[in-house]
């Protein structure tokens, strides 16, 4: 398959992800435009934006970020949707907080491919780092928190 059919998602667009009415809709559009192949994970970090993550490629790390991985089935349309929802497109004034990148995702059985993900292109320094590199988790925990 082609490197460009695949689309990696940490945050608020996993599957079970608690997300507002905007991250809804580009669920939806996510749904209907590709197919939930499986777990995934990448090399990097995990932090938490403003109530939201933000994922930072490294390569060999030694930490991963997990995610869901999609085959993408109409990339057009999906990547115009999502390129709005992570404002990443060229309406949104620089610098952008996400930028869409190409990025090598591991599968559970071990294979790579390489994936779209939304990276967050911002400084880190003052960011809380989200250790489990596991948003759905970290979600779950905060919610049993309060």
């Amino acid at each position: 398959m082609n490197s460009d059919d695949y689309l990696f998602v940490y945050g608020t667009l996993r599957r079970g992800a608690a997300r507002t009415d905007a991250g809804e809709r580009a669920f939806v559009q996510l749904e209907a435009d590709a197919s939930f192949r499986g777990l995934a994970t990448m090399d990097g970090r995990l932090f938490e934006v403003d109530g939201y993550p933000g994922g930072c490629y490294q390569f060999a790390v030694g930490s991963q970020v997990r995610g869901d991985l999609y085959q993408i089935d109409a990339a057009t349309g999906l990547f115009s949707a999502l390129d709005a929802y992570e404002e990443s497109d060229s309406h949104f004034e620089q610098p952008r907080e996400y930028q869409r990148q190409r990025v090598p995702v591991a599968l559970g059985d071990g294979s790579v491919v390489y994936a779209w993900a939304y990276l967050y292109h911002c400084s880190i320094d003052a960011l809380l780092v989200i250790e489990s590199g596991d948003y759905l988790l970290w979600q779950r925990q905060r919610q049993n928190e309060k």
